[in-house]
């Protein structure tokens, strides 16, 4: 699964069209609109992975409604940074490391061009903590303060140790941002199952205690980034809890990466979508536009079926 992805020369996702045609669905999703999805998915010229599972409300299991390569490995860009803050919080409430710890934002931090809307708050180093690092990567994609945390944890090797050990498949930490180049995008990887298990089992408390849970949640709720994607076609009143991630050069250039996981919090009860587009020949919008689309069918669906 993620092997393949890694062992596939990048160059190829921008010579053609990939032929997707793998699907499955069932519970309460209609014919027609498996066929809608599959055709939306099936036109559009990218590597595509969408999972999605629905848990009605005052159950504690969740039901598989949707799978489109949901268990291939896709580029994760900053939706990473949701697997790595929760590896902080499970080793704060193990007791091997404190929100409060100190992190210094040194002078190199200061000239990286790596994206970080906490550096570029300054004008010079600065001291800061673990709190603020996890508040800044989650809600507002920071890509420095996801480096500090990394750090803190003792790298990436024992950070993925962490994930591994509560039993997390499909998610691929390899790589610090400060280390990131275009021939490494591929080591921090994400399969769209995984990060649903992932998503279903921080809801529903069985990762972090409820303080935790609450707080990054939350960040996640009111995260600026991403309006266009699995909320961009849903009434204002739904919340979203998601994480987003993202690479490409610009508004009119291919898309390497263009993801959001997340869940819907229904009337009905949470929808779990991990949406994944790589290498996409069309540019930016219309892949944003493509996951606001299967959020809302997929919304919509469920809505009438109750």
């Amino acid at each position: 699964m993620i092997q393949k992805l890694l062992s596939s020369p990048f160059i190829l996702a921008f010579c053609g069209i990939f032929l997707l045609n793998s699907i499955h669905a069932k519970g309460q999703i209609h014919d027609s609109t498996q066929v809608k999805l599959q055709k939306l998915l099936d036109e559009f010229p990218a590597k595509i992975g969408i999972a999605a599972h629905f848990q009605a409300k005052g159950s504690n299991t969740k039901q598989v409604i949707f799978s489109y390569h949901s268990q291939d490995g896709f580029i994760s860009m900053s939706t990473i940074k949701l697997p790595i803050a929760i590896a902080c919080f499970i080793q704060v409430e193990a007791g091997k490391l404190n929100l409060s710890k100190t992190v210094q934002f040194n002078q190199k931090d200061l000239e990286s061009p790596s994206y970080s809307p906490m550096r570029d708050s300054v004008e010079d180093t600065f001291t800061s903590t673990i709190k603020t690092c996890l508040l800044y990567s989650c809600k507002y994609s920071d890509n420095i303060a996801t480096d500090k945390q990394l750090d803190a944890l003792g790298g990436v090797q024992k950070t993925q140790e962490i994930l591994l050990k509560l039993g997390m498949k499909g998610i691929q930490v390899g790589t610090h941002y400060r280390d990131m180049d275009s021939s490494r995008l591929a080591l921090n990887l994400a399969t769209p199952e995984g990060m649903n298990e992932l998503l279903f089992a921080l809801a529903n408390g069985k990762l972090l205690n409820q303080t935790h849970t609450h707080l990054l949640t939350s960040w996640m709720r009111d995260t600026p980034t991403g309006q266009d994607r699995l909320k961009g076609d849903l009434p204002k009143s739904i919340p979203v809890v998601h994480k987003t991630g993202t690479f490409y050069f610009d508004e009119t250039s291919p898309v390497i990466a263009l993801n959001d996981v997340g869940y819907l919090e229904l009337p009905e009860g949470r929808l779990f979508i991990s949406a994944f587009i790589n290498q996409s020949i069309l540019p930016a919008e219309h892949c944003s536009a493509l996951i606001a689309k299967v959020a809302q069918l997929l919304s919509q669906e469920l809505s009438s079926a109750h």
